[in-house]
């Protein structure tokens, strides 16, 4: 349903914020689809979108629920990178 929203948001000519693409990124990570979550957070690009520490907060949360702490070690690497900085929650 999130991508689908997505989707019907851009038909209908409505640009997403990052505050649309948190809640939808947030949703999926909460549900365990982190492969629709990381596929959102690649297409943020195409609308000149830059994930903030929200959005990696949430892929990095339910990466370390689900025990792939390596993976999410990466992802809080990229953030450092990108010069967005590591809060308490992440």
């Amino acid at each position: 349903k999130a991508v689908h929203l997505l989707k019907r948001m851009v038909d209908n000519g409505l640009s997403p914020d990052i505050v649309s693409y948190n809640v939808l990124i947030d949703g999926l990570c909460r549900e365990g689809h982190m492969n629709l979550a990381y596929k959102l957070l690649s297409s943020m690009n195409s609308f000149d979108l830059e994930p903030d520490c929200l959005t990696f907060t949430a892929i990095v949360n339910a990466l370390c629920k689900q025990g792939k702490a390596d993976v999410a070690s990466s992802f809080l690497g990229l953030m450092l990178r990108k010069g967005i900085n590591i809060d308490e929650v992440t």
